[in-house]
Formats: structure tokens, sequence, C-alpha cells
């Protein structure tokens, strides 16, 4: 949960940064392992973003968490899978707006272990906003 949480305020926070300035929402890629973000894509077009998250850290990526504001398609998940790799990645979860049954396919592990998110929500992060509510985290050692 702490990966979903860190993968959507990061997000929203590029979105409306870029609206904000340029006025236009570009697809948007990250990637989350442990609660760091470890891949980052942002283009015009998703295999452009997907591309550039891969190949920003394809090694962390491994077993983490992928955030998208497009839909996962057969390609998309391919590129997932395989680019900057020599064997096929596995992903603990992948969250986009909306998934091909060709994604899918491509994404499950065995046993279905692969989790898939799906919010029609996340095709429009500015609408989302930003969370601006006051923030408690627990620091060790801290009473």
């Amino acid at each position: 949960m702490t990966d979903l949480d860190r993968l959507l305020r990061t997000a929203t926070r590029i979105a409306v940064g870029i609206d904000l300035n340029f006025e236009m929402t570009p697809s948007i890629a990250l990637a989350v392992k442990h609660g760091n973000v470890c891949g980052v894509g942002v283009a015009d077009e998703p295999i452009i973003a997907l591309q550039k998250m891969v190949l920003s850290d394809p090694t962390s990526l491994t077993g983490g968490v992928v955030f998208v504001n497009f839909e996962i398609n057969e390609e998309a998940a391919n590129l997932i899978r395989t680019e900057g790799t020599d064997r096929p990645r596995i992903l603990d979860t992948v969250i986009a707006p909306s998934f091909t049954p060709g994604a899918r396919r491509a994404l499950d592990r065995r046993n279905e272990k692969c989790r898939m998110f799906e919010n029609e929500a996340l095709l429009d992060l500015v609408d989302v906003g930003l969370d601006t509510s006051q923030q408690f985290r627990q620091i060790w050692g801290d009473s």
C-alpha cells in the first residue's frame, strides 16, 4: 500500500505541475520498489514513457510496482516485461486506467501473482488533484 500511495502522489504532482506550466498532461509511467521511485518516464507517447521508465533502472524494477496514466495493451505489457533484460521481468503489481486482454495475459505470472488494478480515473490525474491534507508519518525513536 505504501508503494501505491507513493506512486499516486508522485504521478499527480507530475501531472498537475506539467498541466500548470504547459496546459497538457503527458503519458506518465512510474515504477516503485520498497517505497522508492526507481523508474520514471514522461513523454507524449505511452510506449516512449514506458521505455524511459524501464531503462532508467531496469534492475530495480524487477519485483516492483508499475503505475501508468494510460491503457496497457499487449505491446506495452511485453515492453515492461522484457525491455533492458535478458529474461522476462517479474512484477508485483501494475496499476493503469485499463488493460487489454492480451496485456493481462502478458503480465500475468504463474498462479495469477501479478496484481493488476485498473481505475479509469487515472486517465486524468489533474482532476484527481493534489492531496493537500496534512500528512503524518511515524519516525522511529520520535515520540
